[in-house]
C-alpha cells in the first residue's frame, strides 16, 4: 500500500535554529540580534556550569549511551571539535558517520549549517563526554528526515538511545502523508525507548501569512520531546526568552499525558484541546562555549536546548542502568514527590507569557537533575544511588 510518495520536491524543507556570535566584546559585536546586547551576554558558558546550574552530577557522563544527531548538510571540523572539548575539560569522542539516501546531497559547505552542525556536536559532547555520537547524514526535505530517523531506529551498530533533531519546519508546510508518517516513526521510537528531541524554534510563537500563530514539526508531535529556551541574567534569575518557539499544532489534539498541564485557552476561556509546544526548556542566553573555524563563540537558539537534553537522558540513561525512552507522560504527572521540572513564572515570547505550571514559552519548565532522575526511577526499577 503506498502511504506517501517523498523525495520530489527539491527546496529545502526545514530551517536550523542556531546563532553563534564571538565570545570577546559580545555586546558590540551582535547588532543582527539585539537580545545578546540587552541581556549582557558577554561568553560562551561551560558545560561544568550548566549541569551544576541543573543538578547533574560530575558521576554519570553518559556511558554508554549513543546519541543520533541529524545532520541536514554542514562540514563538521575535528579540530574545532577536539579544541572546544578541551576548552570544557573533558576528552572528546569519535565522531561516526552515517549516510541516509544519497550522502551527495546531504549540502554543502555552508555557513549557517556549518554553526549548526558545530553546536550539535560540541553541545552534546561536552555535556555528555561518556556517550557515543552518531550523526545522520541527509537532504533537506521531508525524505530525508523520515529516512534519517528509520534508519536511525532500526541501525543495528547499535541504535541511538536518543535522537536529536535542531531543524524545523511550519506545519503547513508539511504534507500530511509525512506528518503521518513521522507520527508512526516517533511512535515506534516510544516503543523502543529512544528519547526523541526537538528544537522548538527561534521565531517565538511564529505569525504565518494569515496572521495566525503557528508551530513547528517535528517539535509537535506529540512523542517528541519539544525543547524550549530560557535567558539568565547577571543576577542569576532564569526567565523565558523572548524568541522561544511555542504555541499550539493546528494538526494535531492535546495527549492525554498534556490535557491537564494546558488549563485554559490563551484568552482564559475554555481548555486547550490542541497539542501543546514546548515541553521542557533550558538557557540560551548565556550561550554555549564553542569553536567555530579556531575561533572562540557561544552558541545560542533552542537547536543548542535540544542537543543539551539529549546529553541529560543519555547522563541519566547511564545513572538508571535502563534506557529513559519517551518519559514525557512522567514529566507531565502531577503529585508523587517533588517536581522533575522548575516552572520558569517571568518573560514570555510576543504571543504567550511564562507561568507556573506549563506555558506555550517553556512548557513545564527548566529540569532538577536530582528530582528528574528520583522521578524516572521510580519507573523503571532503578535503584541505583
Amino acid at each position: 500500500m503506498v502511504r506517501g510518495v517523498f523525495g520530489l520536491d527539491g527546496w529545502p524543507h526545514a530551517t536550523s535554529r542556531s546563532r553563534t556570535a564571538p565570545t570577546t566584546s559580545a555586546a558590540a559585536t551582535t547588532g543582527s540580534d539585539p537580545s545578546h546586547a540587552r541581556h549582557e551576554v558577554a561568553q560562551g558558558q561551560l558545560a561544568s556550569q550548566t549541569l551544576a546550574r541543573y543538578g547533574f552530577a560530575d558521576t554519570w557522563i553518559g556511558r554508554g549511551e549513543t546519541i543520533g544527531i541529524l545532520r541536514y548538510g554542514g562540514v563538521f571540523d575535528e579540530d574545532d571539535f577536539v579544541a572546544a572539548l578541551r576548552d570544557h575539560g573533558v576528552p572528546a569522542p569519535t565522531i561516526e558517520f552515517v549516510s541516509v539516501d544519497d550522502a551527495s546531497k546531504a549540502g554543502h559547505h555552508d555557513d549557517a549549517l556549518d554553526v549548526e552542525l558545530a553546536i550539535d556536536v560540541q553541545v552534546a559532547a561536552a555535556h555528555a563526554p561518556g556517550a557515543r555520537i552518531v550523526l545522520y547524514a541527509t537532504p533537506h526535505g521531508e525524505r530525508g528526515l523520515l529516512d534519517a530517523l528509520s534508519r536511525a531506529l532500526f541501525d543495528s551498530a547499535p541504535s541511538p538511545s536518543i535522537f536529536t533533531i535542531s531543524f524545523g519546519y511550519p506545519e503547513r508546510r508539511w504534507t500530511q502523508a509525512a506528518l503521518a508518517r513521522l507520527d508512526e516513526l516517533a511512535a515506534v521510537a516510544a516503543c523502543l525507548g529512544v528519547t526523541l528531541l526537538a528544537a522548538s524554534g527561534d521565531s517565538g510563537a511564529a505569525i504565518d501569512e494569515r496572521g495566525e500563530p503557528h508551530v513547528s514539526a517535528p517539535a509537535s508531535n506529540r512523542y517528541v520531546l519539544a525543547c524550549g529556551g530560557t535567558i539568565i541574567d547577571t543576577t542569576g534569575s532564569e526567565a523565558a526568552w523572548e524568541r522561544s518557539g511555542g504555541g499550539f499544532s493546528a494538526h494535531a489534539e492535546a495527549p492525554p499525558w498534556q490535557r491537564e498541564a494546558l488549563g485554559a485557552s490563551a484568552d482564559g476561556s475554555v481548555p486547550n484541546q490542541r497539542l501543546g509546544v514546548p515541553d521542557v526548556a533550558g538557557q540560551v542566553l548565556p550561550g554555549y562555549h564553542l569553536k567555530f573555524r579556531g575561533k572562540a563563540y557561544y552558541g545560542t537558539g533552542t537547536s543548542a536546548i535540544a542537543p543539551l537534553w539529549a546529553a541529560f537522558i543519555a547522563r541519566l540513561n547511564e545513572r538508571l542502568g535502563v534506557r529513559a525512552g519517551f518519559i514525557a507522560p512522567l514529566l507531565y504527572r502531577t503529585g508523587g514527590g517533588p517536581a522533575p521540572l522548575r516552572a520558569i513564572v517571568s518573560g514570555g515570547n510576543d504571543r504567550y507569557s511564562a507561568r507556573d505550571g506549563w506555558s506555550a514559552v517553556t512548557g513545564l519548565g527548566v529540569p532538577d537533575g536530582e528530582a528528574l532522575f528520583t522521578r524516572l526511577a521510580e519507573n523503571t526499577g532503578s535503584v541505583k544511588p
